[in-house]
């Protein structure tokens, strides 16, 4: 069989209502012109709906190769996010979150860009933001696409790290070489975190790979729809964050790198940021809002960022964050905290 250029990888578990909807926007852009040039890999992390019954009926129709692999047990989303990529056969592999989709023209425009780009190991690609079913498009651009505008190439590691580590997190927006994926080593101690794949990235970019952002919305995204927050609860979904990305931020570059400085910066400002705390002060909840502010605390307190955004807005009292909620960040809050 010819070595494809691509390979679209899903790893998934118990997603059968939304893995339909990634599959068939991947299969409706295969052409005579792409078809020898791409595969579909998906790996099942031993789901107990009907994935394998949906994945083996469009294997019966498709016009490019799916391999498919149920693993024997509930691996953890880590082990099975290495394995889809172990199965893939192509130069490049493109991650895609089985609730996602693609954007229609994604898979010929991202073909067009690595053939452009040979000398990029990895392209942190843009999306669009829906609701939940996908039928519509909700808040703006993407934190990137708003600081470029267009396609950029970063120049150096420090760069690179300090403005693509809030995204790297998000599975769909990484299109990388295989070859700089599996020369990366190092990578078991962080299996658990939920987040290998910053861990792999991260390495990469600290190895030498180039890294280019692709302005193209390619990806479609939905919104709120958050598999371990729905598993974890509040709490865990935010020691997974706050952890895992410092842990592994600071495995990579070393915890007093400037890499590893930049890194945080960038994440408190995507995510410890006005939105995260009105959303935990909105639940009401004294001892929830208590333990997320002690963790906080444990890692960030030597960042000037912490006394600066986390301390005021804490005191900000909950009444506040209800009438923001109710009137200037109506469609923010309610999307995400107020269903």
């Amino acid at each position: 069989m010819i070595k494809p250029l691509l390979s679209i990888c899903i790893p998934t578990y118990n997603r059968e209502e939304y893995l339909d909807d990634a599959i068939r926007s991947v299969i409706n852009q295969i052409n005579k012109n792409n078809k020898n040039l791409l595969e579909l890999c998906i790996s099942d992390n031993c789901s107990q709906d009907g994935t394998e019954s949906l994945v083996k009926k469009w294997i019966n129709k498709s016009p490019i190769s799916i391999v498919y692999n149920k693993n024997f047990k509930n691996l953890g989303a880590d082990r099975n996010f290495l394995k889809v990529i172990e199965m893939a056969r192509g130069e490049y592999c493109w991650f895609l979150s089985s609730d996602d989709a693609l954007e229609k023209g994604a898979i010929n425009k991202a073909i067009k860009k690595i053939r452009e780009n040979p000398e990029i190991g990895l392209f942190v690609v843009n999306n669009n933001a829906y609701n939940i079913t996908m039928k519509k498009k909700i808040f703006g651009d993407s934190i990137l696409f708003k600081k470029f505008k267009g396609d950029y190439y970063f120049n150096d590691s420090l760069e690179a790290a300090r403005t693509v580590a809030s995204q790297i997190g998000y599975l769909s927006a990484l299109l990388f070489k295989k070859e700089c994926w599996i020369n990366e080593k190092g990578y078991k101690k962080f299996i658990g975190s939920s987040y290998i794949q910053v861990y792999m990235t991260l390495s990469m970019i600290k190895n030498g790979s180039k890294v280019m952002f692709d302005s193209d919305k390619l990806v479609k995204y939905r919104f709120g729809n958050d598999s371990f927050l729905d598993t974890l609860g509040g709490y865990r979904r935010h020691v997974l964050n706050v952890k895992g990305y410092y842990n592994i931020s600071a495995g990579v570059f070393g915890e007093y790198s400037k890499e590893h400085k930049a890194i945080i910066n960038a994440f408190f400002d995507s995510n410890i940021n006005k939105k995260m705390i009105g959303g935990i002060k909105l639940k009401k909840d004294k001892e929830l809002t208590k333990k997320i502010y002690s963790l906080l605390f444990r890692y960030y307190k030597k960042f000037p960022k912490f006394w600066i955004t986390v301390v005021p807005f804490m005191l900000v009292p909950t009444f506040a964050y209800q009438a923001m909620a109710n009137t200037f960040y109506k469609k923010m809050y309610q999307a995400q905290y107020l269903k």
